[in-house]
């Protein structure tokens, strides 16, 4: 299993009501490094393929992480490159017609939050 299927499944995992799966999933999620976390959450709310529960939470905890975060501890992990490339991405995707209307807005709080960051940092 690749790297994304096993990401999407730590999502669907997350999402159990199960308290069990939901629980040793959120240990797995935890030890991920942000810089992967970030790809790959900004990877699953890209996916049209995924539900939009998934996607939706994806979206949520890609902004909790931006939210969490200082610059500093973001910036240790990505360099100025890979926030550029997210940027532009993330505006790319806000603009695309398939994005439903609620996932829309939570990647606008994405928006958000990165714009704080960077108004932050200068």
């Amino acid at each position: 299993m690749d790297e994304l299927n096993e990401f999407n499944q730590l999502l669907n995992n997350l999402l159990s009501t199960d308290t069990e799966f939901r629980q040793k999933a959120e240990k797995i999620y935890e030890a991920i490094p942000s810089k992967d976390k970030i790809r790959l959450l900004f990877m699953a709310i890209s996916d049209d393929t995924k539900s939009e529960e998934t996607r939706h939470l994806a979206a949520i905890l890609m902004r909790r992480i931006l939210f969490k975060s200082t610059m500093e501890e973001l910036s240790k992990d990505m360099d100025e490159n890979y926030f550029i490339q997210l940027k532009e991405s993330i505006l790319v995707l806000v603009q695309k017609d398939t994005i439903p209307m609620m996932l829309r807005k939570k990647i606008c709080d994405i928006i958000s939050e990165l714009v704080t960051k960077f108004i932050d940092d200068e």
